[in-house]
């Protein structure tokens, strides 16, 4: 997290980093393949930025901002940026996005699903997830449902794309510069405890005989993996070593030494978006379950409760692999 802090002019502006964690439930979403994924968990993640204005409007856009600001956090102070030691974890607190579009239209050739999506943006209530002396995360607690699918390959090698992208359309507040983004497995696992964190490590799948973190070879038909899969942290092809310099499980796109890693790959063509190796591949078991408890967190029980009370299940923007038996299964988390 980042504080923007700047004075002009006499005037001193500090501009809280306000993490917004968005739930979004889907219920009803069909499991096609073995590569398709179900439920939708968002993250926006909110940096407030700069504003750079001439003389002439710099009083007005201060005070705009200071506005939106107390929108946002009640009885907090926008000159000081001081969060109130009364504000707990829980706590419901302002926050109205302010987007360009409040719909998302999800094509089929990137999601991989049989058909076009739209996605509209929720009514959602806002509560403190976490806070310290200069930063706060809160997060969206939905109030009415929806759906998205996300399907095969093509929907494993775009998925944490998209879910970033669909938050970002229609939870971002363009009036105060800020972008959102979807939450991913590791903003979950920094809430955990360290008990939490050690029990991970310790599961094994026992209904296919592999422990978390651990490898699995696989050859012939066996052997195909998504076309993004080759640059993560999880693969070795044809005898190679399981990758350890590639993206991680939450990346979207980006660059690994000189080779451009595609963003987004548009093909509703699963044949077209996997690749299968010519001997064997091995992959790195990055898949775990866990009966949360209490204990497996450090937050004062809120974000045990709120998962474990939650009625269905969701998106992270996150891949895993899973070393089955008898195939790897790659997904969108």
């Amino acid at each position: 997290m980042r504080k923007v802090n700047y004075k002009e002019k006499g005037i001193t502006l500090i501009a809280l980093v306000i993490t917004i964690i968005i739930l979004l439930i889907l219920a009803g979403v069909t499991l096609t393949t073995a590569l398709s994924q179900n439920g939708l968990f968002e993250r926006a993640k909110y940096a407030g930025e700069k504003y750079k204005e001439s003389e002439a409007d710099e009083a007005e856009k201060l005070g705009e901002v200071e506005e939106e600001i107390d929108k946002i956090i009640d009885g907090e102070n926008p000159t000081t940026g001081k969060i109130p030691e009364e504000m707990q974890v829980g706590d419901v607190v302002h926050y109205t996005p302010v987007t360009t579009e409040t719909s998302y239209k999800l094509t089929s050739d990137k999601s991989g699903y049989d058909t076009d999506q739209t996605i509209t943006q929720q009514n959602l209530t806002w509560k403190v997830l976490s806070k310290n002396a200069d930063s706060v995360e809160i997060m969206g607690v939905p109030t009415e449902g929806g759906e998205v699918s996300l399907k095969g390959a093509t929907g494993y090698n775009n998925g944490v794309y998209l879910l970033d992208e669909m938050c970002k359309t229609l939870y971002s507040n363009i009036k105060l510069g800020v972008e959102a983004r979807s939450i991913d497995i590791e903003d979950i696992e920094s809430k955990m405890s360290e008990y939490g964190i050690e029990m991970r490590g310790y599961y094994n799948d026992y209904e296919n005989d592999i422990q978390y973190g651990y490898t699995r070879m696989y050859s012939g038909d066996e052997a195909w993996y998504p076309n993004l899969a080759k640059y993560e942290n999880i693969l070795g092809i044809d005898d190679g070593e399981v990758n350890t310099v590639g993206i991680g499980k939450n990346d979207d796109g980006t660059k690994v030494g000189e080779i451009e890693i595609p963003l987004i790959e548009k093909s509703s063509d699963s044949i077209n978006s996997r690749t299968k190796a010519s001997n064997n591949i091995e992959v790195r078991m990055t898949y775990y379950e866990a009966e949360l408890t209490p204990f497996d967190f450090d937050d004062g029980n809120f974000f045990y409760s709120f998962i474990k009370g939650a009625e269905c299940r969701f998106w992270f923007a996150s891949r895993y692999s899973r070393c089955k038996l008898s195939d790897a299964e790659f997904r969108t988390s």
